[in-house]
């Protein structure tokens, strides 16, 4: 039976219980709480997976496989790695979604990459740079990334690193949009210049202000000397 009211006890007990809850993570929890509060029938039914909450633990654990298949990325055979992806269930997470989305694309072309890495007149390390970044998450992707591009010293690495960027956009359709923000910025990023201290253009006279007039005097006399002695 739906409840219309509660009383002021049940409604801190409820307000204190959902504040604790995060409707970003476990949804269907939140939903559960309430139906349950109110007396609400539930959408769906109570034994199917879609109404069971998701546990702290079911959650580590989805999470804890996808970084272990991170970490394991480029060293696991193709089809294994292939495999393992395809295996993780996020009916009831679908907030990883996005990022397990992302592994099985990168998984998808990871020949790409040993190709890439073989073509003549190729930066290497943008190469290792790029490999690292495409396979973690977005907010240690961009430190990764921005990494690389402090590390940019001389033109040297930065002519490299434009003309690998020009390969991968000219011969790698499947691996340029992977990081195609990333790859634009380095097209036209420039050197960072070192600060440097401001150069004299001659001598300073304005010490000479603190200087006595007899001080001035006994100075203008010593040239004098040194000047008639060198004569």
């Amino acid at each position: 039976m739906t409840r219309s009211t509660l009383t002021e006890a049940e409604a801190r007990d409820y307000v204190a219980r959902m504040l604790r809850m995060n409707p970003l993570f476990d949804p269907a929890g939140v939903l559960a709480m309430r139906r349950a509060t109110l007396g609400l029938k539930a959408a769906v039914d109570d034994g199917s997976s879609a109404a069971r909450l998701v546990t702290p633990g079911e959650r580590t654990a989805v999470v804890a496989t996808i970084d272990r298949l991170r970490r394991d990325f480029w060293k696991l055979p193709i089809d294994q790695l292939q495999a393992s992806l395809g295996a993780v269930d996020l009916k009831r997470l679908p907030d990883l979604r996005p990022l397990l989305d992302r592994l099985r694309t990168v998984a998808s072309c990871r020949g790409e990459f040993a190709r890439l890495a073989a073509a003549p007149g190729v930066h290497l390390p943008l190469v290792h740079a790029f490999k690292t970044a495409v396979v973690l998450p977005p907010g240690e992707a961009g430190p990764c990334k921005d990494q690389y591009i402090r590390g940019l010293k001389d033109r040297g690495q930065l002519k490299a690193t434009r003309r690998t960027v020009t390969i991968v956009g000219r011969d790698f359709s499947l691996l340029y949009p992977l990081e195609k923000d990333w790859f634009e910025t380095l097209r036209t990023v420039k050197l960072r210049r070192a600060p440097t201290e401001p150069v004299s253009q001659g001598v300073d006279f304005s010490a000479w202000t603190s200087f006595s007039p007899a001080m001035v005097v006994i100075a203008l006399m010593l040239i004098r000397f040194l000047f008639a002695a060198l004569r």
